[in-house]
């Protein structure tokens, strides 16, 4: 976890629940919908080669890859079209405590929507050892946010970055 030194969190707050933001548009879901179903299985292979190469083994079963900082995987994944992959950080909160921040890379479009295939590994209150809970506990926060593909053990966070912050408490800024 990198400690926040230069950076008063409360400003990267009110800045990321500030940021001016259009309403997601339907065609706009539908679009990155379709692009995750046409590459959900790159995109799982992806996660899962990402963990090999930090772990040093395959995934057993049961993990699920999005309750893991598996983030990197991006380096080899285009992201749909109007995307782009930025290399930043995600400040947790909950309330007005502040929970911790990470590097973390995500994929941003420039109406401020976020498209993060790792979400489940900020959940820092959950500590769930049961593979998914995490995840589920996001699902039923923001069921408008949050897809979840348990057969695939993976998690999609899509949205506009002031929804993300608010309803999840993830704050995706760029560095």
């Amino acid at each position: 976890m990198n400690e926040i030194t230069d950076l008063d969190f409360k400003t990267v707050l009110t800045n990321s629940l500030d940021t001016p933001v259009r309403p997601v548009r339907m065609e706009d879901r539908k679009r990155v919908d379709e692009w995750t179903e046409e590459n959900l299985d790159r995109i799982v292979t992806e996660l899962k080669r990402e963990y090999q190469e930090i772990y040093g083994h395959p995934p057993g079963k049961g993990i699920f890859l999005s309750e893991m900082p598996l983030c990197r995987f991006w380096k080899r994944l285009p992201p749909p079209p109007g995307f782009q992959i930025i290399p930043g950080r995600v400040v947790t909160t909950e309330g007005d405590d502040f929970l911790g921040v990470n590097d973390h890379t995500y994929a941003r479009n420039p109406n401020n929507e976020i498209i993060c295939f790792t979400p489940a590994q900020f959940n820092l209150r959950n500590p769930s050892k049961v593979p998914g809970a995490r995840i589920m506990e996001y699902v039923k926060k923001a069921p408008g946010l949050v897809t979840w593909y348990p057969k695939r053990g993976i998690a999609r966070v899509y949205g506009a970055v002031s929804d993300i912050g608010q309803q999840l408490n993830l704050h995706y800024i760029t560095k």
